[in-house]
C-alpha cells in the first residue's frame, strides 16, 4: 500500500510538472554551460516584481501544451531584473522592457526577442519555429550574425547577392508649415554601381547600410537596432524624408535619440506620416516605458513621458505613478510620506487614505496610530456603510487601549454587515475579542 501510494505520489508530482513551464534562476554562464552539454536551445523569460505583464505571462505559461513542448527542447531561465544576474542579461540583450522573452543557441547569439505580451499558442509556435530553423535537428544553413556578446566579435559574416546601391534625392524638410511631401519615388538605378557586400564589414555605403537594417528586423534578433544606429551615426541631416521614415519605423523605446528627434520635430512628422499615426507611436511606446520599462522611469522621466502623451494632468499622474511604484517594491515609508504630500497637493484619494491608514497602523507608535484614527474618521464622514473603514477605525481604537471607542465602532461594522446580509469574520472576530473581555 505505500509502495503504490508512493508511486502515484511521483506520477502526480511528474504531471504536476508538465503543467507548467520550469524555470532554472541562473546565470548566463550556466545557462550556456548546461546549452552546450544538453545541445539544446536556451529561453529566457525576465521579469520583475513590480510587473503585472510579467505576472500576466506567468499564467501563460502554466499552458500544458507550451509546458511541455519546452521543456523537452529547451534550456528555461527566469531572471530577477532587480537580482543580482539582471545586468549581465541586460547587457548582453538590450533588454529594455519587461517581460522579454529571448530565445538563443548555446553559443550566446540572440535568435529572437520579444518585449510584448503574447499568449501560449503564440510562443509555443515561435517556440517551433526557432527549435525547427536554429535546434540541433535544423539544417545546416549559415544565418545571419546574431546581436550578443558571444558573436560580436565576429568579423566573417555571410555574404548577400549582389545588391544594387541607389542614390535617391532626399530633400530636407523645410519649416515652411505648408510644405506637401510627395510620394517617395524608386531610387534611380545605376548598372555600374552594383557591389558585392559583406554584412558587418567596414566600408559599407550608406543606402545599403539602410537596406541592411531593414534586412536585420526581418531576422527578429535584435541586431536591427544596432544596424539603424550605424546608418544613422552616417547621417548630418536626419530631416529628410528618407530617414524620417526610417526612423519612425525603428522607434523602439522613449529612451533614444530617435524618439527625441521625434518629439522635437513632431509637426513635421505629423506632415509626413499623418498625425494619428504619430500620436499612435507616442501613445504606444510611453505607456510600454510607463507599464514595463526596465530601469523603471524616475519620477522626472514619468512627468515627461505623460507630458508628451498629452495627459491634462502630467504632475498628478507622476505622483500616482510613483506611489503605485513604492508600493509594489514595498517602500512603505517613502510611500507614506509622498502619499500625504499628494493628499497636499491634489484630491481627495479614498483609496490612497485607506491605504495609508492601514500602513501607520501597523507601526504601532502612537503617532502613527492617532495619523491612522484621522484618516479612517475623514473617511467615514463620506462613507457611512462601508464595514471596512469601520473594522479598521475600531482596530486603531483597539490599539490607542481607547476600549469604548473600539466597542462602539466594531458594533457598527456588525450592523452594516446585517443591512447588507454579510459576513466578515474579521468584523465577528474583532467583535468577539472587544466584547467578550
Amino acid at each position: 500500500m505505500i509502495v503504490r501510494f508512493l508511486i502515484l505520489l511521483f506520477v502526480g508530482s511528474t504531471l504536476s510538472a508538465q503543467t507548467r513551464l520550469s524555470f532554472n534562476e541562473i546565470s548566463l554562464e550556466r545557462a550556456l554551460q548546461r546549452a552546450k552539454v544538453e545541445n539544446k536551445l536556451i529561453f529566457i523569460d525576465s521579469y520583475a516584481s513590480y510587473c503585472l505583464p510579467c505576472k500576466q505571462m506567468d499564467v501563460e505559461f502554466k499552458n500544458q501544451e507550451l509546458a511541455s513542448y519546452f521543456n523537452k527542447h529547451f534550456i528555461n531561465v527566469k531572471v530577477n531584473m532587480e537580482g543580482v544576474k539582471a545586468k549581465t542579461y541586460k547587457n548582453a540583450f538590450q533588454i529594455v522592457f519587461l517581460p522579454s522573452l529571448i530565445f538563443i543557441d548555446k553559443n550566446g547569439n540572440q535568435k529572437t526577442k520579444i518585449d510584448n505580451l503574447v499568449s501560449a499558442n503564440e510562443l509555443l509556435s515561435i517556440g517551433k519555429f526557432i527549435n525547427n530553423k536554429y535546434g540541433p535537428n535544423a539544417p545546416l544553413v549559415a544565418s545571419a550574425p546574431a546581436n550578443s556578446p558571444k558573436s560580436a566579435s565576429k568579423k566573417t559574416t555571410p555574404i548577400r547577392k549582389p545588391t544594387t546601391v541607389s542614390k535617391p534625392k532626399q530633400a530636407v524638410v523645410q519649416k515652411n508649415p505648408d510644405i506637401k511631401f510627395e510620394n517617395s519615388t524608386p531610387p534611380v538605378q545605376e548598372a555600374d554601381e552594383k557591389i558585392l557586400f559583406v554584412m558587418g564589414s567596414e566600408n559599407v555605403p550608406p543606402d545599403v547600410m539602410r537596406e541592411e537594417a531593414y534586412f536585420r528586423m526581418q531576422l527578429m534578433d535584435g541586431s536591427h537596432n544596432d544596424a539603424a544606429k550605424k546608418y544613422l551615426a552616417t547621417q548630418s541631416e536626419w530631416l529628410t524624408e528618407t530617414n524620417m521614415r526610417f526612423i519612425f519605423d525603428f522607434l523602439n523605446s522613449s529612451r533614444t535619440p530617435t524618439f527625441e528627434h521625434l518629439i522635437k520635430n513632431k509637426s513635421a512628422y505629423i506632415q509626413l506620416l499623418g498625425e494619428a499615426k504619430v500620436d499612435q507611436a507616442i501613445h504606444i511606446i510611453t505607456n510600454k516605458e510607463l507599464e514595463r520599462g526596465f530601469p523603471r522611469p524616475s519620477i522626472e522621466e514619468a512627468e515627461y513621458l505623460y507630458r508628451i502623451k498629452g495627459s491634462d494632468n502630467p504632475k498628478e499622474l507622476a505622483s500616482q505613478y510613483r506611489l503605485n511604484l513604492y508600493y509594489e517594491q514595498a517602500r512603505f515609508d517613502e510611500y507614506i510620506k509622498y502619499g500625504f504630500i499628494y493628499l497636499d497637493e491634489f484630491e481627495e484619494n479614498d483609496h490612497l487614505k485607506y491605504n495609508l491608514s492601514k500602513l501607520l497602523q501597523q507601526k504601532d507608535d502612537k503617532k502613527s496610530l492617532k495619523k491612522s484614527r484621522n484618516l479612517l474618521e475623514s473617511l467615514i464622514k463620506s462613507n457611512k456603510d462601508n464595514e471596512l473603514y469601520f473594522l479598521s477605525l475600531a482596530q486603531t481604537y483597539d490599539k490607542l487601549n481607547d476600549r469604548k471607542k473600539a466597542v462602539s465602532t466594531i458594533k457598527k461594522a456588525m450592523q452594516i454587515c446585517k443591512q447588507k446580509n454579510i459576513t466578515n469574520n474579521d468584523v465577528n472576530n474583532l467583535y468577539i475579542k472587544l466584547t467578550e473581555t
